[in-house]
């Protein structure tokens, strides 16, 4: 709440937004509504909430591409809602700098001079995944200029990947953009990669 609120945002919370007296479906319900954006937060706590996984059910038909995960402790984003598999998670346990970054982006924000506004992820960290906004598919090429599909290829309709900083990478010769390593195309330049692309195991 903090964060979201430096970034001259106006976030609601159940907890601090509904009085004693309200109904809670009634409220949430509005709120839900009247939001662009929906930020679920995933916890062992959340993962076992009947509402929380209503809501993400809700966010995902009607706010389809404006959903973000934000796992704050173990506890996978698919754990809460399969659907969510399919959504990039931010990693606020363990990389709270990267999540920050995520987030500020996704929103539109003004970010950090030592992010990249065209990435996900701070670039002197090459073995961490980062991500363009304006991304091709690392499986048939097709190339996504859509701001709010971060998520799907609508060619060959493959859930775009997203892995930590555990996961194997392959670097673009062209354009030096870092992908997973199972891409037959760059991420970033959508170039076919052949055998000039060179491998490196991410930082676990």
């Amino acid at each position: 709440m903090p964060y979201l609120k430096s970034l001259g945002t106006n976030p609601w919370y159940s907890r601090h937004a509904i009085r004693t007296a309200q109904q809670w479906e009634d409220a949430i319900r509005d709120a839900l509504q009247t939001s662009e954006w929906v930020a679920v937060v995933v916890s062992k706590a959340s993962s076992r909430s009947a509402w929380v996984k209503t809501e993400v059910d809700w966010a995902l038909e009607h706010r389809e591409g404006r959903v973000a995960p934000v796992c704050v402790d173990h506890t996978k984003a698919e754990e809460l809602h399969l659907r969510l598999r399919l959504v990039q998670s931010l990693d606020w346990a363990n990389a709270p700098s990267l999540a920050k970054a995520a987030l500020t982006s996704m929103l539109g924000k003004p970010t950090d001079p030592k992010i990249n506004e065209d990435t996900f992820a701070i670039h002197d960290l090459p073995h961490q995944y980062a991500r363009p906004q304006s991304w091709y598919c690392i499986f048939c090429g097709w190339k996504c200029g859509e701001s709010y599909n971060d998520y799907l290829c609508k060619q060959c309709a493959r859930p775009r990947p997203f892995a930590g900083g555990s996961a194997t990478m392959t670097q673009c010769a062209s354009c030096r953009g870092w992908s997973l390593a199972l891409a037959r195309y760059c991420e970033w330049c959508g170039e076919q990669f052949g055998h000039e692309a060179r491998s490196q195991p991410g930082a676990g």
